[in-house]
This record gives C-alpha cells, structure tokens and sequence, in this order.
C-alpha cells in the first residue's frame, strides 16, 4: 500500500490518523513540526501527506513547495479547523490534492487520503501516456524527416543529372546550370535569404531553367550564325515550355518560378508575361544575374569571356532596367568581398 506522513502538532490526532491508515493498510508515520515533516521527507519518498495548516513551527502548506514532495509526486492533503476558502482555494491551487475541515472522522481520514492517491495515480498514469504519445510522435517525426531528407537528396542529384544533361545538349553551355545553381545561391545568401525551402527552389529552378529549350529544334539551337527574327521568337518560346514541362510536378511547384520568369526584366521589359519589379518572383530576380555572371565570365562564340571587374561594371550598369537594384547591391557586396578577401591572400 502507501507510504503517508501525517503532520500534526496534536498528539492525539496524529495518532489516531496514523492508527486509521494503518488498519486500512498503509504504512503511517507522524510529525510534529514542518521541520520534523521535512527530516522525513529528505530520508525517503512519501506517497501522501497528511497536514495541518498551522503548525508550531511554521505553517504546514510550505510542504507543498518541498522538493521532495515535487520529485516523488506526493499526493498532499491539507487539513485545518479554521482556515477558510481563500486558503483552500490557494492550497488547491498550489498542488494540493485536497482540502479537509477538521475534525475528521476515521473514515473520513481513510478516504481523503484514499481519494487523493487515486488522484495521484490517475495524473501519473495520464503523464505517462502524454509522455508515451510524445515520444511516439517525436519518433516518427525523426523517421519522417529522416526520409524526407533522402528522398529530397535524390531529388537534388536527378536534377542536378537532368541539368548537366541539358547543358551537353547546348556545346556552349557546358556546366553553365551548375555554374548558375551555386551562383544564384550566393548571391541569395548575400541577399539575407535563408529560408532552406526558397534557397532549394531557387537551386532546383536554376539548374532546370532551361528545360524549356528540349522543345527547341536542333537547327535552330545549334545554330551557328545569328537567329533570324522568327528563329528567335521560337527561342523566345522556351521560358514557358519549359514551365508547362515543370508546374504539374508538385514538388518542382517553386522552381518553376525560376524556369518561367528568368528571362523577364526589372523594367518591365523581358518575357514571357512582361513582369516588372517586385512583381518578378524574388528567385527570378536573383537568378537573372547569376544566369548573366556565368554568361559573362565563361564567354560564349559570339563574345569573348569578361574579367570580374568588368563583370561587376556590366550587371551595376544593367542595375534598374535588367536587374532588381537592391540584388545587385547585395551581389556586389558579396563578390566584392570575395575578391578582397583573395587578394588579401596572394
């Protein structure tokens, strides 16, 4: 049965408490003072207690804040002949199990302390259920992760195949959807962007930007001389090819931002819908400069590569009409501390 300590300064209602417990069972032990109750309570657990409010020393509701009591989950039962509501309604509140007007009778003092140890018992078995379900749901919360997170790494090394596939299908593009891809990311970062979900999107949408271009006839995309003006309309053609190739698949929902707007431009001029400003998806807007910078410093037939200072000069000199003003702020700032900080090293 129980361990209960009753706490009494009358010796005979101590006592009789004591006796009535243990006839019904439990084994009772008596103290005379708070000080006394917490010698007890240091010694070894209590189930329950049994307590007057006053005592000799001090009142008795300061067991309620007993380490002890907190630890063991004591149920405590407080009794007085005087005390009224506000003190019960405090005890109560505090953590007592119960709040009894003395004298009691043996019965009585058998079943408040009876009650409170079913109290007790159904608050432990309640806290360990809560304690059970939680770990349950932080365990498969933990699994689900798990597999989310392999299932997104497979994710990222399809497409990444799928871009470097798209780049040997264009002789002058080779590595130009990785180049982007960690391009676009620096510059975001630069940015303050770093919610994990937009920076996935943004590197998802750069290597698949130009998925659209599969819809282009070779003739046309191999072409070596310049574009006629029809031939370039049908170039024109693959922002949005490739965004009907990518939207239905859900999970390529945010990239596909990248694949349909990296050619529109800050001023409004670009396409395919015109946008302008903050009206471009912020991973376009961001994208458009990486897509520019690789452009730029790796060269094409048509032009020769550029340094990076003259790279810096031509995307400030776009900044307003190709480019979001304060993206190329946060590009220069970053490329610009990258370049000082290698220079610092040489």
């Amino acid at each position: 049965m129980a361990r209960v300590l009753v706490v009494d300064d009358e010796p005979m209602v101590r006592d009789l408490s004591c006796s009535v417990l243990t006839q019904a069972g439990h084994t009772a032990v008596g103290a005379d003072t708070v000080a006394h109750a917490e010698r007890e309570l240091c010694d070894s657990p209590y189930d329950a207690i049994l307590c007057d409010v006053n005592l000799t020393d001090r009142v008795g509701t300061v067991l309620l804040d007993h380490q002890s009591v907190a630890r063991n989950q004591t149920a405590v039962v407080v009794m007085s002949g005087s005390a009224g509501l506000p003190v019960a309604m405090d005890v109560i509140h505090r953590g007592a199990y119960d709040f009894v007007a003395k004298p009691l009778a043996p019965g009585e003092i058998v079943e408040c302390v009876d009650s409170a140890l079913r109290k007790r018992d159904d608050r432990l078995r309640e806290s360990a259920r809560k304690a059970e379900l939680e770990r349950l749901v932080r365990d498969r919360t933990e699994e689900l992760t798990r597999a989310l997170h392999t299932t997104e790494r497979a994710y990222d090394a399809t497409i990444e195949a799928l871009g470097a596939a798209l780049d040997l299908r264009d002789t002058e593009t080779q590595q130009h959807c990785l180049n982007v891809a960690e391009i676009s990311l620096r510059i975001a970062r630069a940015h303050g962007i770093d919610d994990a979900t937009t920076l996935r999107d943004l590197r998802w949408g750069a290597l698949l930007h130009d998925i659209g271009k599969i819809g282009i006839p070779d003739s046309i995309l191999r072409k070596p001389g310049p574009l006629t003006a029809e031939e370039r309309l049908i170039v024109n053609t693959h922002p949005m090819l490739g965004y009907r190739m990518i939207s239905a698949v859900s999970f390529l929902g945010g990239a596909s931002d990248v694949i349909r707007h990296h050619h529109e431009r800050y001023d409004g001029s670009g396409y395919p819908d015109g946008l302008s400003g903050t009206g471009i998806p912020i991973t376009a807007r961001v994208f458009s400069i990486a897509d520019t910078v690789d452009v730029l410093t790796t060269g094409r037939v048509y032009q020769a590569a550029r340094s990076d200072a003259q790279v810096r000069a031509e995307i400030e000199r776009c900044s307003g009409s190709h480019f979001d003003p304060d993206i190329v702020r946060s590009f220069v700032a970053a490329f610009g501390r990258e370049e000082r900080t290698s220079h610092e090293r040489t």
